[in-house]
């Protein structure tokens, strides 16, 4: 977890959201972290945390330079856990200086609708 938040300092975190929920009219205030896609697949933050998030974004920030296999692997593993509800840049592109994978896309764009 390079300069996130780890499970003490995201509770921490969210205690201080749920002190401001419903305070604003008119707008929901939720829960959420962006969780990063580990190389071997797991995600940087145990699943009884991200159970207590609103909205998880799961994300591949290291090992992107793995055979495309093993990349669409770690997305497809992400994708099958019941807490995470979105996939950010699946494709991994970068304007201007990295070209995105297609195939990543494609393969959690079919797995999602079967898994929530």
């Amino acid at each position: 977890m390079a300069g996130g938040l780890d499970a003490k300092r995201l509770r921490a975190h969210w205690k201080q959201i749920d002190k401001i929920r419903g305070s604003v009219s008119g707008i929901e205030v939720l829960c959420g972290i962006e969780c990063d896609i580990l190389e071997d697949a797991t995600l940087d933050l145990p699943d009884d945390v991200l159970a207590e998030a609103d909205w998880v974004i799961a994300v591949l920030h290291y090992g992107l330079k793995q055979p495309r296999e093993q990349i669409d692997a770690r997305l497809m593993t992400a994708v099958q856990n019941p807490h995470v509800d979105v996939i950010g840049h699946p494709s991994g592109r970068l304007i201007g200086s990295v070209r995105g994978r297609r195939s990543a896309t494609r393969a959690c764009s079919r797995r999602r609708p079967t898994t929530g």
